[in-house]
């Protein structure tokens, strides 16, 4: 149960320090850390993990329709 709330605070805090990094960059600057990444990537890499996901999601549902047995098949019998 300390793992799960440990892995909570620590998504948290990330998904934080991402909004921060993407709405207002000015503000890593004052703590003092300079280099951040280019903001581009604040929505780049969002889009390819969704991108990634729906297309990890359709080869799934192919690979399921490609390897399912024929209607008229005996296989298909319970």
């Amino acid at each position: 149960e300390y793992y799960g709330y440990v892995v909570y605070a620590l998504s948290l805090l990330s998904w934080v320090a991402y909004m921060v990094w993407a709405l207002a960059p000015g503000l890593f600057e004052s703590v003092g850390i300079t280099y951040l990444p280019d903001r581009y990537w604040a929505l780049a890499l969002p889009s390819w993990g969704i991108i990634t996901a729906c297309f990890v999601w359709l080869f799934l549902q192919l690979h399921i329709l490609y390897h399912t047995p024929d209607r008229h098949s005996s296989a298909t019998l319970t």
